[in-house]
């Protein structure tokens, strides 16, 4: 990895970096892999390194969801509202 670690760190926490891999963890902590499936490992280590901003995507998407069927009114004058532009 190339960088002294001032704490322990689950092998969870270590996946989350940017330049650590499940190939590496798995040499590291038994010399074998857990999973020998390289596209199983790649799904799950893909998981747990994006697990945040999938969470944070999927709560945009339903945010916008609740919005989805807002009505606005006909008679709405788009002119008066500067964030707004007509085509």
């Amino acid at each position: 990895m190339g960088q002294t670690l001032n704490h322990e760190y689950s092998l969870l926490e270590l996946l989350k970096r940017p330049k650590v891999n499940y190939e590496l963890l798995s040499k590291i902590e038994s010399g074998k892999p857990f999973l020998t499936d390289k596209t199983l490992s790649s799904i799950v280590e893909n998981e747990i390194k994006y697990k945040g901003y999938i969470k944070r995507q999927l709560e945009e998407i339903e945010k916008y969801r609740k919005n989805e069927d807002t009505k606005l009114p006909e008679d709405m004058d788009y002119t008066l509202s500067q964030n707004l532009l007509l085509p």
